[in-house]
């Protein structure tokens, strides 16, 4: 697991974390039931609030369209549920430590001390070059998940550790 320059922190790569975006209209009532009974877990209404059950994160990306983290949906979703595995597009690193936060703010421009990444929550953002879905540490661990085009992993795990090979 690469060191990067801010003491203590760590960054790691989390393989098998399954992906799924849900799409459809978010003011369709038959939508949000079908899917909430679907994942057993309602939809958050609110942008950058996740809702979380056991290993299952859903975030809200925009009025249409929710990304379900952690549990892949058995079954086919009911209509009129839209569902695609993205699990093999985004990588997800996992950077923890005590200066976890601090690494981050030099390169986004969230108000990281404000609460953007709060417990229950998520955000879209850029980190450095990358669009990246930074999602609020799960427990008092403090780690925080970035995901991140896969094909854009290596280059901003370097961005994240210079000097060390990714």
């Amino acid at each position: 697991m690469p060191e990067s320059p801010v003491a203590g922190v760590r960054l790691q790569t989390v393989e098998g974390i399954a992906l799924t975006v849900l799409r459809g209209r978010g003011d369709d009532a038959a939508f949000i039931a079908g899917a909430a009974r679907w994942l057993g877990q309602d939809l958050p209404d609110s942008y950058n609030e996740m809702s979380r059950r056991g290993d299952a994160s859903i975030c809200r990306l925009g009025p249409d369209e929710w990304l379900v983290i952690g549990v892949r949906p058995e079954g086919d979703p009911p209509s009129p549920v839209i569902a695609v595995d993205v699990s093999s597009a985004r990588s997800v690193l996992r950077l923890d430590g005590p200066g976890a936060a601090d690494l981050l703010a030099t390169g986004c421009a969230l108000d990281l001390d404000g609460g953007a990444l709060s417990r229950g929550r998520f955000a879209q953002a850029r980190l450095g070059a990358f669009a990246v879905l930074l999602l609020a540490p799960r427990d008092r661990d403090g780690a925080i998940d970035i995901l991140v085009a896969r094909s854009y992993a290596r280059s901003l795990t370097a961005w994240l550790t210079p000097g060390s090979s990714p």
